[in-house]
């Protein structure tokens, strides 16, 4: 029986520089990344996805901010993601990095650590205090 994880980040101070792979690049969230979304987590956890799903999970919510989902790309295809999620509109001291994943022919370049990154440096700039990650152990 999976068993529920978190981790937390106490404090946003002294992050690592963000070094991307080489061949890859980092963006946000653009207008038609719905199907992209939905295929790297589809491809990262299993189970299916959809456009529709990207916007009920994502999109559609109140605490949905684009410049907070991030995206790595490849040849200008999205193959990883992370999202920077507050569990309400007004949060502003505890921040969330949420849907973290990378489809399997781009694991091995430390992209999940890059969009993470992403998210840790985005909570940073707006002055929140600390991150959590909340997973499954077999994760």
């Amino acid at each position: 029986m999976a068993r529920q994880l978190r981790m937390i980040r106490p404090n946003l101070d002294r992050l690592p520089k963000l070094e991307v792979p080489e061949g890859y690049e980092i963006r946000v969230y653009r207008e038609g990344d719905d199907a992209h979304w939905a295929n790297i987590i589809k491809e990262s956890f299993g189970g299916e996805r959809t456009a529709e799903h990207t916007q009920r999970e994502i999109l559609d919510r109140d605490v949905f901010e684009p410049q907070g989902l991030y995206f790595a790309t490849y040849q200008g295809t999205p193959v990883g993601t992370a999202c920077a999620w507050k569990k309400s509109p007004d949060e502003k001291e505890v921040g969330y990095v949420h849907m973290v994943g990378v489809v399997p022919e781009h694991e091995g370049h430390k992209l999940g650590r890059c969009v993470s990154l992403c998210v840790l440096l985005c909570f940073q700039e707006r002055d929140f205090k600390c991150v959590m990650l909340d997973t499954d152990d077999f994760r």
